[in-house]
């Protein structure tokens, strides 16, 4: 109902439309994708074929063994690429030289371990969950609570009677219902994340307060052939934006400054501090 009301939107509306139309009688599948974020080009595609071998079609009014079908899943990956507009000069030299240059930006490597990365989460509702239901009994949780939460769970099977304490199930009936969420891994990457003064709360923007090893140049250059095969990320366009971001990282931080206590943000302190940093350095320039 929020995309029907929008006045805004980008994309094909009456694909959109006939979506919305077809809720109750198809999968429908919900995935996160931020502004300043991008997929890997067959992420969506692979998405899909998974849910569609688990959401398999049945009718609750037959005998048929339902209990191994879920209601609703969750997708998501642990791993990705940062690409960085850092300019301030706080790397070390080592350092500038293996992760990239004032006039590209900079690749990074992030890798979790019990925790999904917000771009690519996807939740799927299978045929004969109505949009009440969606909104009552499917559990929402912030990415960093979402793999605590929902891995381990049997919640989002039908059947009422399987809990999440019980204890008898056997390992041949929990392999063959599957996870309520599944980590996909067959890609390297799955997704390629921009931090920036545009950034929301200004996390992890800054490359120098990074704790860990940096990696070679090497592995930076295989990135950047990556993220244009698999991402459409190519070094002439990303020269573009770099010089774009430079050329008015004044102006955007003020315009972040004044996001940052909108509606729907948290209006952090410390994030308010670092764009008044940069602010106040532009200023003197």
């Amino acid at each position: 109902m929020d995309l029907l009301q929008s006045k805004i939107y980008t994309g094909n509306i009456e694909r959109l439309h006939v979506a919305i139309a077809l809720r109750n009688e198809k999968v429908v599948l919900e995935t996160r994708l931020d502004a300043d974020d991008g997929l890997h080009e067959k992420y969506i595609e692979y998405v899909q074929d998974i849910a569609l071998k688990r959401f398999q079609p049945f009718d609750r009014s037959t005998d048929s063994d339902d209990t191994m079908i879920p209601d609703w899943l969750y997708w998501c990956s642990r791993r990705h690429i940062e690409w960085h507009s850092e300019t301030d000069g706080l790397l070390s030299e080592e350092q500038n030289a293996n992760l990239g240059s004032t006039e590209h930006g900079y690749m990074n490597i992030i890798q979790h371990d019990k925790l999904c990365v917000t771009p690519g989460i996807t939740v799927g509702y299978n045929i004969n969950v109505d949009n009440s239901k969606r909104a009552i009994d499917v559990p929402h949780y912030d990415h960093d609570k979402l793999y605590k939460s929902v891995r381990n769970s049997k919640s989002c099977y039908y059947n009422e009677a399987i809990d999440d304490n019980d204890k008898t199930e056997s390992d041949d009936e929990a392999t063959a219902r599957g996870p309520c969420l599944e980590l996909i891994e067959d890609f390297l990457f799955c997704a390629i994340r921009s931090r920036t003064w545009t950034s929301a709360g200004m996390q992890g923007v800054s490359l120098a307060a990074r704790d860990g090893r940096y990696q070679e140049k090497e592995v930076t250059q295989k990135l950047w052939a990556l993220a244009g095969k698999s991402f459409g990320v190519t070094k002439s366009e990303v020269k573009k934006m770099q010089q774009f971001l430079i050329q008015n990282k004044k102006r955007i931080a003020q315009e972040n400054l004044i996001g940052q206590c909108s509606s729907g943000h948290s209006c952090k302190d410390s994030a308010k501090e670092e764009l008044r940093k940069i602010i106040a350095l532009e200023s003197k320039e």
